[in-house]
């Protein structure tokens, strides 16, 4: 409100009432780094901020061509921080997967925040090694020469080989 007086004191007031608009959250996507290969739990990872109020929530959603998946809800409500969540990616195998999340204060929903490269989604084992020499229920009192065809795992790839003799 504002009051005028006049020399005689004598005063006039005028109120006005003026509203203040909400400022959406901020956010930023920090987890996973882009461009790997995960399985298994991934963690998911996003700061968020609001200047005039908190968030309340943060949700995170994956993207495969045009196809969009809603993963999950982080509910912890503060005014800035790192909100988690861990996707059990379990299910899937799959590349060119792009993660991102969206903060809410109550009001106002954040824009999206993207990771900064799409993720291999990598849930599958290797395919088994056929084996070559000696054939399969061979006995031999000598030396024997194991050989076999290699394996192949079109995701992650093949990591190590481990012979186990009995």
């Amino acid at each position: 409100s504002l009051t005028v007086t006049d020399s005689n004191g004598l005063s006039s007031t005028r109120s006005q009432t003026l509203s203040v608009k909400n400022r959406p959250p901020e956010l930023r996507m920090v987890a996973p780094a882009g461009g790997g290969f995960f399985g298994g739990i991934v963690e998911l990872a996003a700061d968020a901020y609001d200047l005039d109020g908190k968030v309340v929530s943060v949700d995170f959603f994956c993207t495969v061509g045009d196809r969009i998946d809603f993963i999950g809800t982080n509910r912890t409500e503060m005014p800035s921080g790192t909100w988690t969540l861990h996707w059990n990616t379990s299910p899937l195998t799959v590349s060119g997967v792009q993660v991102f999340a969206v903060a809410y204060d109550g009001s106002d929903f954040s824009g999206w925040s993207y990771i900064d490269h799409p993720i291999c989604l990598d849930n599958s084992p290797p395919a088994a090694p056929v084996p070559a020499s000696p054939k399969n229920g061979s006995r031999t009192d000598e030396q024997a020469s194991l050989s076999w065809g290699e394996s192949t795992d079109l995701g992650s790839g093949v990591l190590v080989y481990v012979l186990e003799v009995n």
